[in-house]
């Protein structure tokens, strides 16, 4: 009788540990399928450099995530204004060109990632050792050719920016080389102080002396009191031009300029390759070409007739 007892419970534990050896068998083959366990993939980390944020800012950051969710790219995104906190990051991205331009003109800077630069006045031809980009510089030439086409009687342009910005001063520096190559038009430079507390009294000055004003674009005291400036030139009789794309609908009537969520797409392109394992150095310039905006209320109300033609190319016309 005790005999059939201790069988019993040896039975019983037998067919206990056969199951528990089924279980392991199974769980051992699986692991073999799946291959090794691996720890879970940690985030690379984009810094975005942003400088001074201009009304440009925001559609270009916007730019640079839509175009990283359509390439399927998955990063920690921050954002900093100063170089100095982006130890961090495994890849820079720069939307001030100023900053960008430094690194260009230093071409032994010794970068510790891969870095993607905006620049639109410091030409690139080709990447440097870790460092590509996006460059859109204007071709002053062509552009003041288009704005005469549009103000026949363009011949006195008054200037105006913010004195002290980087950005400001090598646009007004850009337009002086070119006015030299062009005997037919003037340029007056106008600085406005850093809060544009004397705006009124700069484009009182303007005036009397030109026949045209051009606003920078990217600059902070003009992209907030672009409407006044509008305002002011329309009651004076004087076109407006330039200001960025958001000139136009601010009352400009003319402004060849770069959509900055485009550059941000773009961007994100040059993220997805670097993304995919190519150095910066064999990833080519990314050159983004011109638009034309135009405002033709604004254009109507100072007697200016825009050619079909040039309506025709322009990228956006706000009525």
């Amino acid at each position: 009788m005790e005999m059939k007892k201790v069988l019993k419970v040896v039975l019983i534990r037998s067919g206990i540990l056969l199951s528990l050896l089924v279980v392991l068998i199974m769980a051992i083959k699986t692991m073999v399928q799946q291959g090794p366990i691996q720890e879970p993939k940690q985030k690379r980390v984009l810094a975005i450099l942003s400088g001074e944020k201009f009304e440009e800012y925001e559609p270009h950051l916007k730019g640079i995530k839509d175009g990283m969710i359509f390439n399927g790219l998955d990063y920690i995104i921050k954002t900093y204004a100063s170089p100095s906190l982006i130890h961090e990051a495994d890849l820079v991205y720069i939307m001030d060109p100023c900053l960008a331009e430094i690194i260009i003109t230093q071409k032994g800077l010794d970068l510790p990632c891969p870095v993607i630069g905006y620049s639109y006045i410091t030409a690139i031809a080709a990447p440097l050792k870790n460092y590509t980009g996006i460059y859109s510089g204007l071709d002053l030439q062509k552009v003041f050719s288009i704005y005469q086409k549009i103000i026949p009687g363009m011949r006195k342009v008054g200037v105006i920016y913010t004195r002290g910005s980087c950005e400001g001063e090598k646009q007004v520096q850009a337009l002086k080389d070119m006015a030299q190559m062009r005997p037919n038009l003037e340029i007056t430079i106008q600085p406005l102080d850093y809060y544009g507390e004397d705006i009124n009294r700069v484009l009182s000055e303007l005036a009397s002396q030109v026949d045209t004003i051009y606003a920078v674009s990217r600059d902070r005291i003009i992209d907030t009191h672009m409407e006044s400036i509008s305002k002011f030139c329309i009651q004076n009789r004087i076109p407006l031009i330039g200001g960025g794309i958001f000139g136009p609908p601010k009352g400009a009537v003319a402004s060849l300029a770069f959509d900055p969520y485009r550059i941000g797409r773009k961007g994100a392109d040059i993220i997805r390759a670097l993304n995919e394992g190519r150095a910066a150095s064999q990833i080519d310039i990314v050159k983004v070409e011109p638009e034309l905006y135009l405002n033709l209320t604004s254009a109507y109300s100072l007697g200016l007739d825009i050619p079909s033609e040039i309506r025709k190319d322009a990228k956006k016309v706000y009525n």
